[in-house]
């Protein structure tokens, strides 16, 4: 098992690290990589429930609930059908903690994948603190005008809108493949609105968004400067938060029994 282990470890991380470079760069994930993939990742399930058949039902489970919690993400809409495929291979070639690995933080569960999507989940939050301080200081030397341009638009959905994204000039939106328009203009009764979008899908058409945006842009009803939210792919949080298991463990529980150890000692 340790050998299956160490396998296990060393294709995943090669696996994400690709999947990672190539999203980055060109916005696409090959299929050919989940072609290879995911045959290994089976056949390395497979031996471990060969050489350790008392683990048969452990190994299963947490390879069914992470592919259960793969598609139902994908079908909300909140990653991709690359993201999808990335953690249900995970999830076969590495349904539990590896032997040898002695986390810092320990493991409460023995379903590595879950745990590698939560410090994933975890990973990518670290980009909304990044956007929210960013606009903090822009919003404390705006004067008022940061939202100029949105009559309608309701307090919260602009916080919203301020934790998950931020404002650059239209060519950036253009050139840079990862950002997606925040903006939707409505015409009605020869209005012209403009609208916050703060609901978005993984699989959006970018190109159609950024055409239906340049329109008005390019006529002047909507400033060069727009609304965009960075639309960074999950698979690279999957390899952060699979270093992170890998070396810490499960971090939310622990955060979690942490709080409420501390909480609990508090004077009443």
């Amino acid at each position: 098992m340790t050998i299956v282990d160490l396998i296990s470890t060393a294709v995943t991380i090669c696996v994400l690290a690709y999947g990672s470079w190539s999203d980055l760069m060109t916005r696409e994930v090959p299929d050919r990589l989940w072609i290879v993939f995911a045959p290994v990742a089976c056949a390395l399930m497979f031996t471990r429930i060969w050489l350790s058949p008392e683990l048969a039902v452990i190994l299963i489970v947490s390879a069914a609930l992470t592919a259960l919690l793969s598609v139902a993400i994908f079908y909300i809409g909140l990653y991709g059908g690359a993201d999808a495929k990335a953690l249900i291979c995970v999830g076969l070639a590495n349904p539990t903690f590896p032997l040898l690995m002695k986390p810092l933080l320990g493991s409460f569960h023995p379903f590595f994948p879950i745990v590698m999507f939560t410090n994933s989940v975890l990973c990518s939050l670290l980009v909304l603190l990044y956007v929210a301080s960013r606009n903090l200081e822009r919003w404390l030397s705006s004067r008022g005008s940061f939202f100029n341009g949105f009559k309608v638009e309701s307090f919260w959905r602009k916080l919203l809108a301020s934790i998950c994204g931020y404002k650059v000039d239209f060519s950036v939106l253009e050139d840079r493949l990862y950002l997606y328009p925040m903006e939707n203009v409505q015409e009605k009764d020869g209005e012209v609105e403009r609208r916050l979008r703060v609901h978005f899908r993984a699989e959006e058409d970018r190109d159609k968004l950024v055409g239906n945006l340049k329109q008005y842009v390019s006529r002047g009803i909507v400033p060069s400067e727009v609304w965009v939210t960075p639309g960074i792919p999950m698979i690279v949080f999957f390899l952060a938060g699979y270093a992170l298991t890998m070396v810490f463990g499960d971090i939310l529980v622990y955060g979690i029994l942490q709080l409420l150890t501390f909480l609990a000692a508090v004077p009443r």
